[in-house]
């Protein structure tokens, strides 16, 4: 899977294009399309809100579990979130008591230099940072050309899939449980806060999206570097036309880029991402 917010990922999909052995196994490479927010970069306590309402509805979700667990306890061996009851109770005070500080941010209460505040306001500097290493990585649209070339190098890569999921579409890691990792220790609760959003994600809170030209923009890019494709899966959370940005013209040379293409699917991303904190439901009251 190549990340498009990562310039390693890209570097790492040309080194296989290069090794001769590997590049000769590639059937298809997939694309993720989640991105940093320009928004929750430029704004703190936007940040935090953001982070404040992911956590709490996660919380409330391994809360649910663990009652469940203790049903289960009560008929069998057996446990759904694999933690003994004691430590879940102990993870969701500690998750209580994150969210309590980081509300002290937003109404400007509280110890400012407390563990989970400089947390928090860490993480917002690492976002900062990826989002600007993201925007120069764009700017020149290089890691089209990256990706382009590096497929174009391996014979039997004829399967491209772009999609805003960052695991296996087929798996459905509980998000529960990824709330009992994040908040393991301070720095897992920073690199919690740094995973990019899905357009899903930010259509629910209300934040900008990207243009997705991507869509369009990766197959010209990889018919022009000498390779037809054979099968391309589009996974988009839009709920309007993706394609809609883009002129005839692109139309026309995407029709040739795409003239061999023997299958095509566009499935909405309607599954919530379940490696960071759930955002189900509508967000758009973070901007308060």
């Amino acid at each position: 899977m190549i990340d498009c917010t990562l310039p390693v990922s890209i570097k790492r999909l040309k080194e296989i294009s290069l090794y001769p052995v590997i590049r000769m196994g590639v059937r298809g490479v997939r694309v993720n399309m989640k991105f940093y927010s320009a928004e929750l970069a430029a704004d703190v306590q936007l940040f935090a809100r953001y982070h404040t309402r992911n956590l709490q509805q996660s919380a409330d979700q391994t809360e649910v579990m663990a009652i469940r667990d203790q049903h289960l306890l009560d008929h069998s061996h057996r446990r759904f979130l694999l933690m003994p009851a004691s430590e879940v109770q102990g993870r969701l005070k500690k998750g209580r008591h994150i969210i309590a500080a980081w509300d002290s941010i937003q109404d400007g209460h509280g110890d400012q230099g407390s563990e989970y505040h400089n947390a928090l306001r860490t993480a917002h500097e690492r976002y900062r940072m990826l989002y600007e290493d993201q925007q120069r990585q764009q700017a020149d649209q290089s890691y089209i050309e990256g990706i382009s070339t590096s497929i174009a190098r391996m014979p039997l890569a004829t399967r491209l899939e772009i999609d805003e999921s960052s695991s296996s579409r087929f798996d459905r890691r509980s998000s529960d449980k990824a709330f009992l990792r994040w908040i393991e220790s301070t720095e897992s609760l920073v690199r919690g806060m740094l995973a990019p959003i899905t357009w899903r994600e930010a259509r629910d809170c209300d934040l900008e999206c990207p243009t997705s030209d991507i869509l369009i923009n990766l197959p010209i890019a990889i018919h022009r570097a000498g390779r037809f494709l054979a099968a391309y899966y589009v996974g988009s959370s839009l709920l309007e036309d993706p394609f809609a940005t883009n002129s005839e013209d692109d139309f026309l040379v995407f029709s040739v880029a795409m003239q061999k293409l023997k299958t095509f699917s566009f499935c909405p991303c309607e599954v919530p991402d379940t490696d960071h904190w759930s955002s189900e439901g509508s967000m758009s009251r973070i901007r308060m």
